[in-house]
């Protein structure tokens, strides 16, 4: 994983992200790492923070309230 070519990306994302923005996203990902699993798991803020906290997610993709930890690296990306 660390040299993107092989492992598991874990991902939970709001139902925006997981219907309309993430499937082209995680097409083209695959195409350049084919060798890299993507798990994505739907969520809703009060399921996505928490398994960040626990480390069951890699990345988030939420909503612009998405609150304010300083443990955690926030962008926004759209």
């Amino acid at each position: 994983m660390h040299e993107g070519i092989a492992g598991t990306l874990r991902i939970a994302a709001g139902p925006a992200w997981v219907s309309t923005i993430l499937p082209p996203v995680i097409v083209k990902f695959n195409q350049q790492y084919p060798g890299v699993k993507i798990d994505l798991e739907l969520g809703v803020i009060d399921t996505i923070v928490p398994a960040l906290f626990k480390e069951d997610i890699d990345l988030a993709c939420s909503t612009l309230d998405f609150p304010s930890h300083p443990e955690i690296h926030s962008e926004t990306l759209i």
